[in-house]
């Protein structure tokens, strides 16, 4: 453990901070800085220039610091990525640090990450390898190739629910929530079905004796009860809310000025160190046995806090589109890193739009789009948003 004695109260995070500041600008003097400790980060502000010791990293989302920045109106911030404090291998911290440095490009303040370890002190290049599924005619064309595609398209297709395709993998979805997906696996064709890993899971076991169309007649039921009832506060009727109102945009792109909405699905290679898009925890491999169970069935809903899409105009350029229901301070941050994704693939993009709720529009989230280094709109959904035919 980093030691220093130039701290002498609070935890002894921050004296760890005092030294990861030593080591990358040992010139500096810290001399009357205000030091704070929150939940994921220690911090210190001298004068205009702070420095975050990150204790916590649940999320890959620079937008906490750029925020603590903009309260303590900073015009630069060093971030310090620790291993031993973050209790994570160097490999995929480093991982993870280069999408944190490509996030703050979206910002309008100078912010360096440093990977600070015992025996080494290296500045952090940006890099992100976000992979885009834009839902066009070319989205499906990996998993059509298949024997037997063509059915498991017509089962869910039939059903009223929204295809969608990653890589050679097909996600269904219904009112927003997934109800199944089919994907090789030894060879052939598999096919789930159920809400979560869980209900897919248990209703494979029954597929040798329920034919696919009882069992998915039976999954929409269950979404339609909760998502179209009055129980607003379970699970099944909060969940996934962003793709919701991403199928409102495709029915009506009007709301946006567009004339197409093409929803954007994500992932990341298959070395990304982390479960999900933008979480930072492990890929567990056989820890425990009901760790060995789920092994195969990847959950529906991680990272499923704002969903993207394209919207095509009229004069043929697009806009990306950053959609969520509740208080997501990562928004403009992701939203960024999904616009250039999609730049890199050569789309025509002119711009990016965050669609919320009325009652989602938050001082914190403003005060990051005013922050905002790209060109980035806001819009917002009134209450009636919620459509009940999905098709």
């Amino acid at each position: 453990m980093f030691e220093s004695d130039r701290v002498d109260k609070g935890s002894p995070l921050l004296g760890t901070l005092v030294a990861s500041i030593g080591k990358v600008d040992p010139d500096q003097d810290l001399d009357g800085a205000a030091f704070h400790e929150l939940p994921t980060f220690v911090a210190a502000v001298v004068g205009e220039a702070g420095h975050i010791l990150v204790t916590s990293l649940g999320q890959i989302d620079i937008s906490p610091f750029v925020f603590f920045a903009s309260k303590w109106t900073l015009s630069r911030i060093n971030i310090y990525l620790v291993p031993f404090v973050l209790g994570g291998k160097r490999e995929s911290l480093s991982r993870f640090a280069e999408v944190l440095k490509f996030q703050s490009r979206a910002f309008r303040v100078a912010l360096e990450i440093f990977e600070v370890d015992s025996d080494r002190t290296k500045m952090v290049e940006p890099a992100s390898d976000l992979e885009v599924f834009v839902q066009d005619r070319k989205a499906g064309s990996g998993f059509m190739q298949l024997q037997g595609a063509d059915d498991m398209v017509e089962l869910f297709s039939s059903k009223g629910c929204q295809v969608l395709f990653v890589s050679d993998t097909l996600i269904a979805t219904y009112l927003g929530l997934e109800v199944g997906r089919c994907g090789l696996s030894e060879g052939s064709l598999k096919l789930e079905i159920g809400v979560g890993r869980t209900d897919r899971m248990a209703k494979s076991m029954l597929l040798g004796s329920q034919e696919p169309t009882e069992l998915l007649d039976a999954t929409i039921k269950v979404v339609e009860k909760f998502r179209l009832g009055h129980s607003e506060f379970h699970p099944l009727a909060r969940l996934s809310l962003p793709r919701w109102m991403r199928m409102t945009l495709v029915q009506k792109p009007e709301i946006v000025g567009a004339i197409e909405v093409i929803p954007i699905e994500l992932d990341r290679g298959a070395d990304w160190p982390s479960q999900g898009i933008w979480s930072s925890g492990g890929r567990v491999r056989g820890a425990s046995e009901d760790d060995l169970m789920f092994e195969n069935y990847k959950s529906s809903f991680i990272d499923d806090d704002i969903s993207f899409a394209l919207a095509i105009y009229s004069d043929g350029t697009e806009r990306v589109l950053g959609i969520f229901s509740g208080i997501v301070l990562g928004a403009v941050a992701k939203l960024y890193e999904v616009t250039q994704s999609c730049i890199g693939h050569g789309r025509n993009i002119s711009g990016s739009i965050m669609v919320s709720q009325d009652k989602s529009r938050i001082i914190a989230i403003e005060r990051l789009v005013q922050l905002a280094a790209f060109e980035i709109a806001t819009a917002a959904l009134t209450s009636e948003w919620k459509i009940s035919n999905p098709s």
